[in-house]
């Protein structure tokens, strides 16, 4: 999208991403974290296969967000008494 709200196309009429989606913040942690589950020498799962799939980026992106909001102190492992 441009500053007035259109939508830029190419010559095909598929839609033009000018930028991609990214977050400053959480992005090094994901990174980091696909980086020592599957690639360093000392992975947690050696057996796996070297391949990256979106369930396993989205699952890996859920657990960063919990440990770093838990952190914080902005989220808690565990249900509220009631």
């Amino acid at each position: 999208m441009v500053s007035d709200g259109k939508q830029v196309t190419d010559s095909n009429g598929k839609a033009v991403v000018v930028k991609k989606a990214s977050d400053p913040f959480f992005g090094p942690y994901i990174r980091n974290a696909i980086r020592h589950l599957l690639f360093e020498n000392v992975s947690e799962f050696p057996h796996l296969p070297k391949t990256i799939t979106i369930p396993l980026v989205a699952f890996v992106c859920t657990l960063v967000r919990i440990q770093i909001l838990a952190t914080a102190g902005m989220y808690s492992y565990y249900a509220p008494d009631v």
